[in-house]
């Protein structure tokens, strides 16, 4: 997976329980998205697409952003990575959510240059898949496909029908010690916490 890569950020979610659409949360006065697509541009050869709501007003974002509308809208995350992969343009996509202000491109970047043939390419925290801070490639667009046909949402639901490496913790904290990356704002105190995080090394 070290070859052309997008960047997919999802931002067409509804934030019922941040109470406000999240595409317009800040840190240190910068529109989280706005940070999100200049992390990520340096490193994806492919560029940065924004997925969002149909009428969704976005702030204003680096140029070169492309923003797509969702071709399936209302069916949640997993509809918004088969946006992505449709219209990428390249083999690979690293999809992330619109409220992960911390992302880490140096994270991002070791992971997209590990050694291997799969088709996707997913850490693990808490023993648990972070399925939106992972590298999708394009076989995965026919089992998304089937899952969506069959009103399956979950992100892990088609997973059995490719080729999947799993990155243990152990193995991207020694990239990445704070975890900072996968942190994602839901709620107003879980913004006040990435605002200090922010603030913190690593």
């Amino acid at each position: 997976m070290s070859g052309a890569i997008t960047g997919v950020i999802l931002a067409g979610g509804r934030s019922r329980r941040m109470g406000r659409d999240k595409v317009s949360l800040e840190i240190g006065g910068e529109p989280v998205l706005y940070r999100l697509v200049r992390s990520l541009q340096p490193i994806c050869s492919g560029g940065v697409m924004v997925v969002c709501r149909a009428g969704q007003e976005l702030p204003v974002l680096p140029d070169g952003t492309r923003t797509e509308v969702d071709l399936l809208p209302g069916h949640a995350a997993l509809g918004g990575l088969y946006t992505g992969l449709a219209l990428a343009g390249t083999q690979d996509v690293f999809l992330a959510a619109c409220d992960m202000p911390l992302l880490s491109a140096e994270l991002v970047a070791w992971l997209r240059d590990l050694p291997g043939e799969r088709d996707v390419l997913i850490p693990t925290r808490d023993e648990l898949l972070e399925p939106l801070h992972a590298i999708y490639g394009q076989r995965c667009l026919g089992p998304i496909k089937g899952a969506l046909l069959a009103g399956e949402l979950r992100m892990d639901s088609w997973l059995d029908s490719v080729r999947v490496e799993r990155i243990a913790e152990h193995r991207w904290r020694q990239q990445h010690p704070s975890g900072h990356s996968f942190l994602n704002v839901n709620r107003p105190e879980d913004l006040e916490l990435a605002i200090l995080a922010s603030e913190q090394p690593g």
